[in-house]
């Protein structure tokens, strides 16, 4: 996510231009709109550790000298520490595939050859001979790639609980509040609010423990593969070093593909990932709708419960006053849900041995981590935490609800309970008041089969109507 993935060290001046040719063209042809890869410097951060283990692999086997593979390497940790984020004025559609990694190659070796002339070392690395050594732009973009979207999953599990959270300590705090449920806004039974939001908590982790479980699906890269899988450009012993190196580099264990090819021809992997993403923010969108719904009003809907003013909603109407993160929070999911109708038809465009429509995929995942998590964290911190439950409203409502008929329907059957809801309905009575009446119920019987904190509890509930039952016998 673009502000929590890496904190950017301008210590190289924005008008020192390091990037070349390979730039300048795109920048010509491929100038789509004003939103470059600058934006997201968790794939350029990526793209440096490859280009990082990459170098160090080639040292390593020999395939290149010290003083040039030890200038690519630093070159390639000011790209990770975020130095070199301005020389990549790319177009985000279309700049995250193979010019990605020519750009790469061009500005890591200006400016390892740079840092080998201030050594007073001839600067001669060339970017593809050097810098691009054994690597295809293929292999390298689609493993920066998945680092990047590693890193992401991470962010997008710290701020789930954001939401998660808020939504325990509420399902705690209104566990003895009784409200009426509702099924097509229509009066269902009893329940309280706490078992209400202990729903929405269980929704979110969910989908929280399905995304790190997808995490793990993560930690295996076609590097060596070059252009199609079989390898072809490396140099002796690089293919089977080089994954070690990026684990060290990534400080985590990540191996190859198990298919190489497999790897290189398709990204269904991303649909999957991204319907993860968007079921946990349609479970946010319901979350978000619900509250909207319970906290109508203040004085024509439900007022069931109560949220923290935030700015005013009209501009006509004084003292109205919108729920302007759920609003929002909706709003993110319908545009999740458009990223991943973008995500499915790009993986299925990818023809033959290469999927090649990875801008449209690593921007549309990109973009719905940084909206949801962003999302999801304000819900929780603006909204959630401060609800508060209008606690005798509720129980109000829940006592004149004619869904307290299925009580009745319970112990004397349906064509009873249905005569009890019309005799309520026509005199303005209770269904409690409806039951007593129709001789059905003495008032202490009343009492305790209406109470509506038992009718919430199963266990209770049992015990009640076995005891209501057995003496009726």
């Amino acid at each position: 996510m673009y502000n929590n993935t890496i904190t950017q060290d301008k210590t190289i001046s924005s008008d020192k231009v390091v990037y070349g040719p390979e730039t300048t063209k795109a920048m010509e042809y491929l100038h789509l709109c004003d939103m470059t890869i600058e934006r997201y410097p968790q794939m350029l951060v990526a793209l440096g550790k490859v280009k990082k283990a990459c170098a160090m692999t080639n040292k390593q086997i020999q395939a290149l000298d010290k003083y040039k593979a030890d200038a690519i390497i630093s070159a390639c940790d000011e790209l990770i520490a975020g130095q070199l984020t301005q020389q990549f004025p790319l177009s985000a559609i279309g700049g995250f595939g193979p010019v990605l990694n020519m750009v790469a190659n061009e500005v890591l070796a200006r400016r390892a050859n740079y840092l080998l002339e201030k050594s007073s070392i001839k600067g001669d690395i060339c970017p593809n001979t050097h810098v691009n050594m054994g690597q295809s732009s293929n292999d390298v973009i689609k493993t920066a790639q998945i680092l990047a979207v590693y890193d992401e999953i991470n962010y997008l599990l710290d701020a789930t609980t954001y939401l998660e959270e808020p939504l325990l300590q509420k399902s705690i705090e209104f566990n003895d509040i009784v409200k009426m449920g509702r099924i097509s806004y229509q009066d269902a039974v009893p329940i309280t609010m706490g078992q209400e939001f202990s729903g929405y908590h269980s929704q979110i982790k969910r989908n929280r423990l399905r995304l790190a479980e997808e995490r793990n699906h993560w930690q295996h890269v076609p590097l060596g593969a070059t252009i199609l899988g079989t390898g072809l450009g490396c140099k002796p012993g690089y293919f089977n070093e080089v994954c070690d190196n990026l684990s060290l580099v990534c400080g985590r264990t990540i191996k190859q593909s198990d298919n190489l090819f497999d790897a290189m021809q398709t990204a269904d992997a991303y649909v999957m990932l991204h319907a993860h993403i968007q079921s946990l923010a349609i479970c946010a969108a319901k979350i978000a709708l619900d509250i909207r719904v319970m906290a109508s009003g203040p004085r024509a809907g439900l007022r069931e419960i109560t949220l923290k003013a935030l700015q005013p909603g009209s501009s006509i109407m004084p003292g109205k006053v919108n729920p302007v993160i759920p609003h929002m929070v909706t709003q993110i999911s319908q545009k999740i849900s458009a990223n991943h109708a973008g995500i499915a038809t790009a993986v299925c465009a990818g023809e033959l041995e290469l999927s090649s429509t990875s801008s449209v995929i690593i921007k549309s995942i990109f973009d719905s981590v940084e909206l949801l998590g962003k999302g999801i964290k304000i819900l929780g911190e603006k909204v959630v935490i401060d609800i508060k439950a209008n606690k005798d409203h509720c129980r109000e409502m829940a006592e004149k609800s004619l869904g307290l008929s299925t009580v009745i329907n319970t112990l004397f059957g349906y064509e009873t309970s249905l005569q009890v809801t019309k005799l309520a309905t026509e005199n303005n009575l209770t269904c409690k008041q409806a039951a007593i009446q129709a001789g059905l119920l003495s008032n202490d019987e009343a009492d305790e089969i209406f109470n509506l904190g038992m009718l919430t509890n199963i266990e209770l509930s049992e015990k009640v109507f076995s005891k209501f039952i057995s003496s009726q016998r």
